[in-house]
């Protein structure tokens, strides 16, 4: 198995909605659009100096973390989620690290 921690592509969006939405799922939320509007471009966290990073294991996203930009050095993480499948075998750290 090869992990591979890269910048968001929009090829990507599809998976990294059912990935974000599945784990919301297990907290009892659904998708809202007032709120989730970016899980349909992700992209939106680059325009203003910030990042979306996706984890994949043999090209399966198991992982996602994004960083908005607050400006004067300071940042927000938003949707780090790693697939309940994956979780304690420290990719979130990996998400967090990056």
């Amino acid at each position: 198995m090869q992990n591979r921690l890269t910048q968001y592509v929009p090829s990507d969006q599809k998976t990294v909605k059912q990935l974000v939405l599945t784990e919301l799922k297990e907290f009892g939320f659904s998708y809202n659009p007032e709120y989730d509007f970016d899980l349909d471009d992700p992209s939106i966290y680059e325009k203003n100096g910030g990042m979306f990073y996706v984890l994949k294991i043999d090209e399966k996203v198991i992982g996602t973390v994004a960083i908005i930009n607050k400006g004067n050095h300071i940042a927000e993480l938003k949707r780090w989620y790693v697939d309940k499948n994956y979780q304690g075998k420290g990719y979130g750290a990996q998400l967090l690290n990056k």
